[in-house]
């Protein structure tokens, strides 16, 4: 009948599920690696710059730094320098095949701004990065002379005028100094500021590409910029931003 049948199956499972138990199956242990957690950011250490640096094309300067880092990075995207101007780079290296310590011995390009800086950038196994930004520092053509020092603070205007995508700005010191130039539309708000720090004696010269401090390019128009130091009134010129 089928109500014996299912009373057989029954008592058989039970039978089974009740037999003293002989030993354990399923059972094992294994090990892993330890999983490598690191938070810390790399220790660079820049060499400063001498203040109110000055070079020439032509010449051969040495930028030196450190790096202290238990996990360092493996390729050469983790161990970068560069000089910039402004957004550009004027020149790069990688130092991958002595990432703990190096000396770049850079030639100078022939060029003339007051707006070059040295970037170092350092990055270990996990991603964690430090950056060193140098103070700005002048870099003059081969050929020119001493540079020529006004007897007071001066404000050039911006060329070409109007201008797209980018002018160029030129301001000069009778002695080094602090100085902040900036970049403001018509309604005061300031678009980019294009200096701030210590400037040389002479002339600095400065690029604004038409672009805020994130590098949004701004709408056509009028814009301001202004000069302001610790102890002269501030000095303003202007320039217009074509479509």
């Amino acid at each position: 009948m089928p109500g014996r049948g299912r009373l057989a199956a029954t008592l058989y499972l039970l039978s089974i599920l009740l037999l003293p138990v002989q030993g354990w199956a399923g059972i094992g242990m294994a090990s892993s690696e330890p999983i490598l957690v690191d938070t810390q950011a790399p220790q660079l250490q820049v060499d400063p710059l001498v203040e109110n640096l000055l070079l020439q094309g032509g010449d051969e300067h040495t930028f030196h730094w450190t790096v202290t880092e238990p996990n360092p990075g493996l390729t050469a995207a983790d161990y970068q320098a560069r000089i910039l101007l402004v957004d550009e780079v004027v020149a790069q290296i990688d130092w991958l095949e002595n990432p703990a310590e190096y000396s770049w011995v850079w030639t100078v390009p022939e060029l003339q701004s007051g707006g070059l800086r040295l970037q170092v950038v350092v990055r270990d196994l996990m991603g964690n990065t430090s950056t060193h930004l140098s103070d700005r520092f002048t870099v003059l053509l081969s050929t020119s002379g001493a540079p020529q020092v006004p007897a007071q603070i001066q404000l050039g205007h911006p060329y070409p005028n109007p201008f797209n995508p980018s002018c160029t700005l030129e301001f000069s010191l009778p002695a080094a100094g602090r100085v902040t130039v900036a970049v403001f539309d018509t309604r005061g708000r300031r678009v980019q500021q294009l200096w701030q720090g210590t400037a040389p004696a002479g002339t600095t010269r400065l690029e604004w590409q038409g672009t805020d401090q994130s590098g949004r390019p701004q709408p056509a128009g009028v814009y301001f910029f202004v000069l302001e130091t610790p102890d002269q009134p501030r000095q303003v010129t202007r320039a217009v931003l074509i479509p």
